[in-house]
């Protein structure tokens, strides 16, 4: 008897709160559906229905709403990868901490970069791998260290003295240059690479290090939404075409030109 008693007890008082803060976001006073939230249940469950509260607000209650959780700070920043992001709302999903799924927030974010849409025996219409580079005592001196190291050309030693030149904002405004390296091999390629982002990253001349690797395109990834979705997915950062030509496209020819129309459409 007294077990059914504090299950009722305890209901009731669910019921009572999660009513009040209801009414209260029909009502659109969500500011006050969410302290209500927070002192009655906890943060715990006001993050749980974070997604709700702040789809409610315009962009100034929002502001406000965060500026007034004084519980919550920020104990570090890191920047990872779409996988590992994937792996933490799964792990939020699990745990009931988001009411969507993780398929619904990388959609709506465009962050699915993977190939799906293909069959089992028509092979991956392209293949992506990703990293983070860090500006980390990325010096010019070092830069030329390393240009040294690899045998770089006197233009890659050009490049460099203008990203740090002073004459150069070194600011992020978009992305006005693309890099088109020729290397005999990949190795090649990525010596150049693993020192260019991060002199551009210590010059701030991008956003962020996330790097997208695309390798092995084949016609057929025109049609991959995963595939365009790429460059929206890493604004701010870099996306690295490996464009390793074949000796004889045969037949495919014109669906590579269809495909390198539609990727120069993307780039510009």
């Amino acid at each position: 008897m007294a077990e059914k008693f504090v299950c009722a007890m305890r209901e009731k008082g669910n019921d009572s709160v999660y009513s009040q803060f209801e009414r209260l976001m029909q009502e659109k006073k969500c500011q006050e559906a969410a302290t209500l939230l927070r002192e009655k249940k906890g943060t715990s469950a006001l993050l749980r229905n974070m997604d709700y509260i702040i789809s409610r607000m315009t962009r100034e209650e929002v502001k406000t709403f965060f500026s007034d959780l004084p519980e919550i700070d920020i104990l570090k920043r890191e920047k990872i990868t779409s996988e590992e992001f994937g792996k933490e709302l799964t792990r939020a999903e699990r745990n009931d901490w988001i009411e969507r799924s993780k398929d619904s927030i990388f959609r709506e974010l465009q962050m699915t970069i993977a190939p799906c849409n293909y069959g089992l025996f028509d092979g991956v219409p392209h293949k992506v791998s990703e990293s983070v580079y860090s500006e980390h005592e990325m010096s010019k001196q070092t830069c030329e260290n390393y240009l040294r190291d690899i045998l770089a050309s006197e233009d890659f030693y050009e490049e460099i003295d203008r990203i740090y030149s002073n004459e150069n904002e070194h600011r992020f405004v978009g992305h006005p240059v693309h890099y088109l390296i020729t290397a005999g091999d990949k190795k090649a390629a990525d010596d150049m690479i693993d020192v260019l982002i991060p002199a551009l990253l210590k010059n701030k001349r991008l956003l962020s290090g996330r790097v997208c690797y695309v390798e092995n395109i084949q016609p057929k990834a025109k049609h991959e939404e995963g595939f365009f979705n790429i460059f929206s997915a890493f604004e701010g950062g870099t996306v690295v075409i490996n464009l390793t030509g074949e000796n004889d496209l045969g037949m495919y020819a014109t669906g590579y030109h269809e495909l390198a129309e539609e990727l120069g459409q993307k780039i510009r």
